[in-house]
């Protein structure tokens, strides 16, 4: 989906938005009348929006991102990238309900670092892991701008704000 706004300051800007499913399952026992309720929750939700060669990305996972997933995300990347000089991406990432990813995700991940990480100012990883604070600084390696790890997502956006100011 792709809408066209009009910012603050009267300029129109474009915002895309993806959100892939979220599953329930319900599972019963033969033996028994009454079900068992087991959620598998698997989503991903994607906005960016673009203002000239500023491009703000805000990433939901929820669950183990798959192949598939990037499948629709790397493309809405790459279209807001192309045709804009010297682009600068910040990205605000919600892993409060991020499990990982699948081996093959994982692989596009690097991919998509490799491929773009240049054009990355600031990614702001929220969540409520361990393994997620240190994932961020790995992930750091990947790409030229600042990854940061936060447990508060006001102080996630404050940050990125910051980044904002300074690209102005």
């Amino acid at each position: 989906m792709v809408v066209l706004i009009r910012n603050v300051q009267g300029q129109f800007a474009f915002i895309k938005a993806l959100t892939i499913g979220v599953v329930g399952l319900h599972l019963f026992d033969k033996g028994k009348k009454e079900g068992i309720t087991m959620s598998y929750l698997h989503g991903v939700h994607v906005e960016i929006e673009q203002n000239e060669n500023q491009i703000f990305m805000e990433m939901k996972a929820i669950g183990t991102l798959t192949h598939e997933d990037y499948e629709k995300i790397t493309p809405l990347l790459e279209t807001a990238l192309e045709g804009t000089t010297d682009p600068v991406v910040n990205v605000f990432f919600d892993g409060t309900e991020f499990e990982g990813w699948d081996l093959h995700a994982a692989w596009d991940d690097l991919k998509l670092g490799l491929r773009h990480g240049r054009k990355f100012n600031k990614i702001a990883f929220y969540g409520n892991e361990r393994w997620q604070s240190i994932m961020s600084k790995v992930g750091s390696w990947f790409i030229s701008g600042e990854v940061r790890y936060f447990e508060d997502s006001i102080e996630a956006i404050n940050w990125l704000r910051e980044a904002d100011k300074s690209a102005s």
